[in-house]
């Protein structure tokens, strides 16, 4: 097309190669022009600000687009650029320009980079995007723009002058570096507005202040690449939690309640602090991790309670850092009517998980996967244990079925687990196949049901009750008389290796001591004792 003048109020796009007399662009809008197509204009206004730059992008990435201007010279203020060739005769000049990548033809004058500054709020109720509530000083007068991702900003004394005033967020993105509330009077409330907010080192909350306008699909994402932040929230639910920072940790410092946490790099420290997420979440998982840096959680001796109601709990496989040893991990939702419910542990070590939802619906589960280690594992419903696992005490619930991988092998200390007639407890294999149990202590009950189970001979053996129901297919110590007395019958001789011959003088020690000892395996006894006769 051809156009004498051609004006946008906000952000647009503009396919096709065009003849512009006049082009005009709005503050704060982005532009969005056909990838390999020319824009040809006599004229450009655009003139963004600190508050609203103007964004000018190419419609494929990595691939430009075209402005020709055949002679004369611009001044371009406050723009962000990327994929933008400038061709023709004149001066294309920028100033406060942000370089988003594969932009030629233009001349630089000055670059927006970052400001590291300390920033102030001012003046009461505003929105944050307003340059005239920021200030250099506490107090102080005006700034004139608003923060970015490299400035501190404080909420103080200072910040508001009445009850109830609030700071509305109608910004997305990045928010500032750390954010400080400390010494902020007159109950302030501050409105996120439904925005995805990121802060880009740490976060420090008062009890004094409202945090509001939360949007759970959208949340808080830390964004830090410092290896040592801190998060404040006193008591304040600030959504989900999202963490996606270079080389970077985060500590709580104290108990924190939130909707769900998600990590793509960097570390969560709860910092021994309980940790409580809401109800119809997604708990803790790992979220388009990153490849190249190290991503988990640090629990100490945090309890960490998840009321989710999604189909997985938590899932942190592939994390590089998962300290759960001295933890306990509390699952109380379950999400009704699906497909089962997930707590995918990654081959770490944990101590102690407890699902305490005892009500199944429309065929509901839970099912713990990898190979990892429990002190405690508890369920309060019907579960599956898929993976090969090391399960100090494993809790079971009455009238629950448990369905173990097969081919895959859990080495128990204990069970625990009273079934009744009316409420007895299935302990199975998945598709017919058998499935291994090593057990330290005997499991001794009633009204057992059991099915491909094979018990190995470690000395113990699990008795399901003279009531109990052999399900078939079960092989090794499981026994249907409630006596609880299991006879292992060793049909297999040791294996001794004798020491070297050797040759002893007349008067010579011919004692092992002299002359070497003798060592055996045994399938049942692990230090068999050996004896000799000379």
């Amino acid at each position: 097309n051809s156009f004498n003048e051609l004006t946008f109020g906000t952000t647009s796009k503009i396919i096709g190669s065009n003849i512009i007399g006049t082009l005009n662009l709005a503050q704060g809008s982005t532009y969005t022009f056909g990838a390999n197509q020319t824009q040809t204009i006599e004229a450009i206004n655009a003139a963004g600000s600190c508050i609203n730059p103007i964004t000018v992008q190419s419609s494929s990435a990595g691939v430009q687009t075209v402005i020709s201007k055949a002679s004369g010279s611009v001044i371009l203020d406050f723009l962000k650029l990327q994929d933008i060739g400038a061709i023709g005769g004149a001066v294309f000049n920028l100033t406060n320009f942000t370089d988003n990548g594969n932009n030629t033809g233009f001349n630089v004058i000055s670059i927006l980079g970052p400001t590291n500054k300390n920033l102030y709020w001012i003046g009461g109720s505003s929105n944050w995007a307003n340059g005239s509530n920021w200030s250099e000083s506490s107090g102080g007068v005006a700034y004139g723009c608003i923060p970015n991702i490299t400035d501190n900003v404080f909420f103080d004394a200072n910040s508001f002058n009445a009850a109830s005033q609030s700071v509305t967020v109608d910004v997305f993105g990045d928010l500032c570096k750390s954010m400080d509330w400390t010494g902020a009077l007159n109950s302030p409330t501050f409105n996120v507005n439904s925005q995805k907010i990121h802060i880009g080192g740490s976060l420090t909350l008062i009890s004094g202040m409202t945090w509001t306008g939360n949007n759970i699909n959208l949340g808080t994402v830390f964004t830090s690449t410092d290896p040592s932040n801190t998060i404040t929230t006193a008591g304040h639910d600030l959504g989900r939690l999202w963490f996606d920072g270079e080389n970077a940790e985060w500590a709580l410092t104290g108990n924190t309640i939130a909707y769900e946490v998600l990590i793509t790099s960097g570390i969560l420290n709860t910092a021994n602090f309980d940790l409580t997420l809401s109800a119809g979440a997604r708990g803790i998982q790992l979220s388009s991790p990153s490849a190249v840096f190290p991503k988990g959680i640090k629990l100490g001796t945090s309890t960490v309670t998840l009321a989710n109601g999604q189909n997985v709990a938590w899932n942190l496989i592939g994390a590089d850092v998962v300290e759960a040893n001295q933890s306990t991990i509390i699952i109380t939702g379950f999400r009704s009517g699906c497909c089962g419910n997930y707590f995918k542990g990654g081959n770490h070590t944990y101590n102690i998980l407890r699902f305490t939802n005892a009500t199944p619906s429309g065929g509901g589960y839970w099912q713990v996967e990898g190979d990892n280690s429990f002190n405690e594992l508890t369920f309060g419903t019907t579960s599956k244990i898929i993976g090969s696992n090391t399960i100090g005490t494993l809790n079971l619930a009455q009238g629950s079925t448990y369905t173990f991988g097969a081919s895959q092998t859990q080495t128990i200390g204990t069970i625990v687990g009273t079934a009744t007639i009316a409420d007895n407890i299935t302990m199975t294999s998945t598709a017919g196949q058998l499935s291994n149990i090593v057990l330290t202590n005997d499991y001794c009950t009633d009204f057992l049901q059991v099915g491909s189970i094979v018990l190995f001979a470690n000395g113990s053996g699990i008795d399901a009750g003279v009531n109990g129901t052999d399900l078939g297919l079960n092989e090794g110590l499981v026994l249907f008389d409630g006596l609880c007395d299991f006879i292992i019958v060793d049909s297999t001789v040791p294996v001794i290796t004798c020491p070297a011959n050797a040759t002893v003088e007349c008067g010579g020690d011919t004692t092992p001591a002299g002359t070497g000892t003798a060592t055996a395996i045994d399938d049942i006894d692990p230090t068999p004792t050996i004896t000799f006769a000379d």
